[in-house]
């Protein structure tokens, strides 16, 4: 009577323990999903820390695609990586016009100088503090204490970058780190993939940026608020809501259509993007630089028992969260 009343105990012990996870799992879910709404970096990779450090281990083991629970180390892992695999090289589809015969617009008034250390100085100290490195383990706040010493060496990084038109490997891989949103955290589909990658690859990207910014920022169309200073998406929803009350008012038919495309950023076709890009006037140095930074890129998935091998990534732009260039590409 005492091994199965020691048994019955033990199952509702271990029960109530995998409830309790569970639910502590929501909540940082939550807590991460309004963060992210709210862009509270800061916030947002606190969690992402405590929920990716090594002493975490998942309260619910991830499924496979048919549905069968994935108890080893080995098997979640190929799991990941068959998931972002999948997200990140979506199929190219047909174009639907010629982009090369589209006039190109007159080339944009951006400097072609070489990169000065104020430049590099002035993106450093935009950089901000508490946040992932990516696979060079080198943080903002390395970057920032280095002072005169980082400025000069990665000048004159940033211009044999410049000049070759190339970029160092480890800027072209980055480690996804995986953030719970809502619904069964057994399916890699409610899970959210942050890419995290090399901070200095970051500052030559804020250096670049910041050249380009006032050029490309006055021949976007203006109802483009998102991703741009000084203004934001609740432009939009303000002039709707007035939209909206007049309708009402007026009792007049409104339609409105909304657009939501699925996994919006991992679902870029490159080249095209790169051809747009140059209709747009952006100077061919820069073009082929971002290109370099994408070309044979690649990626690995930081779990709870490590790291994955590399796999190849040939659609995607990398999150807002995780590269400057990314939303404004």
């Amino acid at each position: 009577m005492e091994d199965e009343e020691y048994r019955r105990l033990d199952k509702e012990v271990k029960k109530s323990c995998r409830n309790d996870r569970r639910r502590w799992l929501e909540k940082e879910a939550r807590e991460a999903q309004e963060a992210a709404e709210k862009n509270e970096m800061k916030t947002l990779y606190r969690i992402m820390r405590e929920l990716t450090s090594s002493r975490s281990s998942p309260g619910v083991p991830i499924r496979s695609k048919d549905g069968r629970a994935l108890l080893s180390d080995e098997e979640q892992e190929a799991r990941w990586v068959e998931h972002f695999r999948k997200v990140l090289n979506q199929p190219t589809l047909p174009m639907l016009f010629n982009l090369d015969q589209e006039p190109p617009a007159p080339t944009l008034n951006i400097t072609s100088d070489e990169i000065s250390g104020i430049e590099v100085a002035r993106a450093i100290k935009s950089l901000k503090n508490n946040k992932a490195p990516g696979l060079n383990k080198v943080s903002a706040e390395l970057l920032k204490h280095g002072r005169e010493v980082i400025v000069e060496s990665l000048t004159h990084l940033f211009n044999l970058i410049w000049h070759s038109e190339d970029v160092p490997a480890d800027w072209r891989s980055g480690v996804i780190v995986t953030l719970p949103k809502k619904g069964n955290l057994s399916d890699c589909n409610n899970w959210r993939g942050i890419t995290l990658l090399c901070i200095p690859g970051k500052v030559f990207c804020s250096v670049l940026l910041q050249r380009l910014k006032t050029e490309v920022d006055n021949i976007l169309r203006e109802e483009q608020a998102g991703f741009r200073k000084g203004r934001s998406c609740s432009e939009q929803i303000f002039t709707l809501r007035n939209i909206i009350e007049q309708c009402l008012e007026l009792q007049t038919t409104l339609i409105i259509n909304y657009i939501d495309f699925k996994k919006a950023f991992d679902s870029v076709h490159r080249e095209s993007l790169w051809q747009i890009v140059q209709l747009y006037g952006v100077p061919s140095k820069y073009v082929n630089i971002f290109r370099a930074l994408y070309r044979n890129s690649t990626c690995r998935v930081r779990t709870s028992s490590g790291t994955t091998d590399d796999f190849d990534i040939v659609t995607s732009v990398r999150h807002p969260y995780s590269s400057l260039s990314s939303s404004t590409l």
